[in-house]
């Protein structure tokens, strides 16, 4: 009987471990990752300055709405395979445009027709050629 009861004990202090782990499982893998890029480094001030960590976390934002949409996309029954593609090509239009000397606000412009809309309509018509649900 005592057996039985430390053996029971072992399994949940086993399962309160696991339950941590999966919770703090992503934000100790960031830090670790922050902590081996900062001893690679030359010189961690600079990979850890505030204007560095900006950068960072303002090319992270393309990359953040396109996976909220696709998570909405994927709840919802459905998988659009596309939408990498079609952020790369928004991105590319917008930067060849400002390349070519256009306003930035022409050159966003060009790049949300060419990605919201053309590739869209043609993304929708062969998916409704083809009877495909997304």
């Amino acid at each position: 009987m005592i057996a039985e009861v430390k053996q029971n004990r072992v399994f949940a202090n086993a399962a309160v471990v696991h339950n941590w782990l999966n919770r703090l499982g992503p934000i100790l893998g960031l830090v670790l990752v922050i902590v081996i890029f900062s001893v690679l480094m030359e010189t961690p001030t600079k990979f850890l300055s505030p204007n560095n960590l900006r950068v960072v976390l303002a090319q992270t934002v393309i990359v953040a709405i396109g996976a909220i949409g696709m998570t909405m996309i994927i709840i919802s029954g459905g998988i659009d395979l596309s939408v990498g593609s079609t952020i790369a090509l928004t991105g590319v239009i917008t930067a060849l445009g400002i390349n070519a000397g256009w306003s930035p606000t022409l050159a966003l412009g060009a790049g949300i027709v060419t990605g919201g809309g053309m590739m869209r309509r043609f993304s929708g018509n062969r998916d409704s050629k083809r009877e495909c649900s997304a």
